[in-house]
């Protein structure tokens, strides 16, 4: 599933945890999600990158989209009942 957000960028998964009940469901969503879907894909395109150049011109300028896709869960996690105030969107995209 893809989705636009308001400014363009793609978020694939958010939906879901958007509706999570609870901050700790809504961490789980969004933890093996991204973990499952994009980590070990990430982690071999990085390593990549680093050693050539063809790659590295492929990589995308600006934000890098997953930081996207971890601060709007961040947003929605901060927004739940039982998160914890003392966290703000930015610091839980950061932990995300």
């Amino acid at each position: 599933m893809r989705q636009n957000t308001t400014d363009g960028e793609s978020r694939q998964g958010v939906p879901a945890v958007e509706a999570a009940s609870s901050a700790l469901r809504e961490v789980e969503a969004a933890q093996g999600r991204a973990r499952l879907q994009a980590g070990p894909l990430m982690s071999l395109i990085a390593a990549a990158a680093a050693t050539d150049p063809e790659i590295a011109a492929q990589s995308p300028a600006g934000p890098d989209p997953r930081y996207t896709v971890q601060h709007a869960a961040a947003k929605a996690l901060t927004s739940k009942p039982d998160a914890c105030p003392d966290v703000h969107t930015a610091r839980a995209a950061d932990l995300l």
